[in-house]
């Protein structure tokens, strides 16, 4: 807070704290959105303090731009100078985001149109969205704020109507170019692990199903290279596209990738053949 947002203008207000104060300034309520009965509802945040630094601060469109201008350098230049903030936006290699970015860097990810490279991250909370975009050669900074599950439809039809306006704005979306349908992999059951976190895939009537920690979140429609696409259960949203990988070694397809994240196959899991 005193190293970054206090020197930037930005009020610090906090998903969780120790005293579950209540927020300085206004804070919108995500929503939820069940497309099958056309039903909002109002959530809350779940986050445990434990979890603040992978994502606690609640933050405006405005405070993204102005956290977005470190990269530009500037009057931010004593925060970050120059050469660390290009390392920053420099490509880790091996590093595969399939799904949701070209790259990964140094706490941004790399997306690319034509020959510009543009940084940014996109993030989640329970009901909430937001989308950060940076092209620092020519200064732009473009952020996008929603209070609904739904955030990812927005920010897709903003992407489109900028373009139509002269600013093309590098966003990753796989769904568009996954090939043709086919057939879920019999052999793609089972139970997959990164950490604690468990990803489960089962079949229903041919069609297969994603559990993430337990809850079933959407039915996968498979297409070419074990490619597939996620429509949310419930409101009907296209998710970012996840893949199933083979085994380096043995060849078996035993490792999923969703979210960027890759998970293994628990040995102990179930298995169709």
């Amino acid at each position: 807070e005193s190293i970054l947002l206090r020197p930037l203008g930005i009020e610090a207000t906090f998903i969780a704290t120790p005293d579950r104060r209540s927020p300085g300034r206004p804070v919108a309520t995500g929503h939820s959105y069940n497309a099958s009965i056309d039903r909002i509802r109002p959530v809350e945040q779940s986050q445990a303090l434990a979890e603040a630094p992978a994502g606690g601060l609640q933050m405006s469109d405005v405070d993204l731009v102005t956290f977005g201008s470190v990269q530009l350098g500037g009057r931010t230049t004593g925060l970050l100078p120059p050469a660390y903030a290009e390392h920053m936006r420099e490509a880790v290699p091996a590093a595969q985001p399939f799904g949701i970015a070209d790259g990964w860097g140094l706490g941004l990810a790399l997306f690319s149109t034509g020959d510009t490279i543009w940084v940014g991250h996109d993030g989640n909370a329970d009901g909430t969205a937001c989308y950060l975009r940076i092209e620092p050669v020519s200064g732009i900074v473009v952020a996008c704020t929603t209070n609904a599950i739904s955030g990812i439809g927005m920010w897709q039809e903003l992407v489109t109507e900028l373009a139509r306006a002269g600013l093309p704005i590098a966003n990753y979306s796989t769904i568009e170019g996954l090939g043709r349908r086919t057939a879920a992999p019999l052999d793609c059951v089972g139970s997959y692990v990164n950490g604690n976190l468990e990803y489960s895939v089962t079949l229903e009537d041919r069609d297969a199903l994603l559990a993430i920690g337990g809850e079933t979140v959407a039915r996968l429609a498979f297409h070419e290279d074990f490619t597939f696409a996620q429509p949310d259960l419930t409101s009907g949203q296209w998710m970012n596209a996840g893949r199933l990988l083979p085994d380096p070694i043995s060849g078996d397809l035993d490792l999923i990738q969703v979210g960027g994240r890759l998970a293994r196959r628990h040995s102990g899991g179930p298995r169709e053949s």
